[in-house]
Parts: structure tokens; C-alpha cells; sequence
């Protein structure tokens, strides 16, 4: 008896918690086509400025995942446009654009051209936490191509960076990326004692990622759970507010229907 009065509400939960999740994942998808289409609605009328590779660029980001040849469209598009206006950071945005497609379709050294010519711009601006970003993609991509010492250089060195400035997102995927880094090494070598120094290290990174991920997720929470209490304060209120204003409607009414009373009686 105990253990069926536990299984029903489990089922349950389990059930309005998938369903929640797909809600989520519908409501994902049309806020992404939302901007896509005000994205699209704006490109049409903007002048060929900055502006225009910013909307080029954003809308790369709105496709990489679901139409990377479309994303690649854009990315190029930004890209001319940018060199044509000589927008530095423009163009570093949109060889980055650019990379990534590479990197998805496989084509890694195509991506890391694109890379270190981007990376090469954000040295001459000068803007620390795009640099890391830069030296991260590089990393990640020798990953992706299984040269694993190269990509250990590249994302410490990114690791440096955002360690200084206090980037924790690009911390936290800089670790992940190492404990996959040092795991692969590990992974290849025949030598037992440098195998277990390898995985010693893939698991410290691991952990490092773990906490680093925990705490940004605790973050997360907290400040869902603030806009959460700050929509149901609002809205409480107004339901008072309008509640408030009904009982004062129906006294005024109730007070001009005993004026009429008396009135005609």
C-alpha cells in the first residue's frame, strides 16, 4: 500500500515536469522565431553601417544551430560588409561566425584560419575577454582535430585571461575543455605512469568545471526564482488594486441606487 501511494504521485511528477520541459522547449522555439522574424524586418530598412553587421551577426547566432548554411549566409554577409566599412570589431565577430561553421562541418583547419585571423584583431582592440574567447575557440578546435597538446596551450592561455577579468562562463567551459583535453592524452598514451598523471589532471579540471557549473546554476535559480517573486508581486498587486476598485464601484453604485430610491419614492 505504501509503495503504490508513492509510484502514482512519481508518475505524476515525471509526467507535468516532461510536460513543462516541452512547454519550455515550444515557447524556446517561437521567441527564436520571433527574433529572427523582427531580425529580418530590421535588415531590410537598416542603412549599410555597423548597425547592419550587428543584425547580420545576431542573426547568425538565430540560425547557427538549426540552419548552419544559413547562418553561414549571414556570417559572410556581416563579414564584407564589415571590411567594406572597415568595422574592426565587426569583422573579428564575423570571422568568428564564420569558424564555427567550419568547425560544425568538419572543415577544422578552414576554422582555425578564421580563428587566428580574428584573434589578431582582438589583440590590436585590445578587449580581454573577447581575446580568451578567440584563444578558447582556437583550443577547442585542436580538440576537435585530435591535437590534444595544442589545444591544452590554447585554452590555459584563454584560462589566464578570464581568470583575471572574472568570466566564469568562459572559465567553466575552459576546464570542461581541459578535463577532455588531458582524458584524450591520457586516453593515447602508452606510458602507465604518465597515463595516470594525465587522468589525475583531466579529473581535477573536471572537478573545477563541476563547481565552477554548480555555481552559475545556483545563480541561475536565484535569479529565476527573483523575477518569478518579483511577476507574482506585481501581479498580486494589481489584482488588489483592481479588486479594490471594484468594491469601490459597487459601493458607489449601491449608494446611487438608495440616492434614486429616495429620490423618486
Amino acid at each position: 500500500m505504501v509503495k503504490k501511494s508513492f509510484v502514482i504521485p512519481l508518475f505524476l511528477f515525471l509526467f507535468l515536469h516532461s510536460f513543462f520541459l516541452a512547454d519550455k522547449a515550444i515557447a524556446k522555439t517561437s521567441n527564436r522565431q520571433h527574433n529572427i522574424d523582427s531580425l529580418e524586418n530590421l535588415l531590410k530598412t537598416a542603412p549599410k553601417d555597423s548597425n547592419k553587421v550587428t543584425i547580420l551577426n545576431y542573426l547568425f547566432q538565430q540560425y547557427v544551430n538549426n540552419a548552419p548554411d544559413k547562418a553561414l549566409q549571414y556570417g559572410k554577409q556581416a563579414l564584407v560588409l564589415a571590411e567594406e566599412l572597415n568595422f574592426k570589431n565587426g569583422i573579428a565577430v564575423s570571422l568568428n561566425s564564420i569558424g564555427i561553421i567550419y568547425t560544425h562541418q568538419g572543415n577544422y583547419q578552414k576554422a582555425l584560419d578564421k580563428f587566428y585571423q580574428s584573434l589578431k584583431i582582438r589583440k590590436e582592440l585590445g578587449f580581454q575577454n573577447e581575446i580568451s574567447d578567440c584563444l578558447s575557440k582556437i583550443g577547442f578546435t585542436y580538440l576537435d582535430k585530435g591535437n590534444y597538446k595544442k589545444a591544452i596551450e590554447y585554452i590555459k592561455r584563454s584560462l589566464i585571461i578570464v581568470k583575471k577579468t572574472g568570466y566564469r562562463i568562459m572559465i567553466k567551459e575552459n576546464y570542461e575543455g581541459l578535463s577532455e583535453a588531458y582524458s584524450k592524452i591520457g586516453e593515447y598514451s602508452g606510458n602507465y605512469i604518465k597515463k595516470a598523471n594525465y587522468y589525475k589532471q583531466a579529473y581535477e579540471y573536471l572537478q573545477l568545471f563541476i563547481a565552477v557549473k554548480d555555481s552559475l546554476f545556483n545563480e541561475e535559480k536565484s535569479e529565476e526564482i527573483g523575477r518569478i517573486q518579483a511577476t507574482y508581486d506585481m501581479e498580486k498587486k494589481l489584482a488588489d488594486e483592481k479588486k479594490q476598485q471594484a468594491e469601490q464601484a459597487s459601493i458607489a453604485a449601491e449608494k446611487e441606487k438608495r440616492r434614486n430610491y429616495w429620490q423618486y419614492s
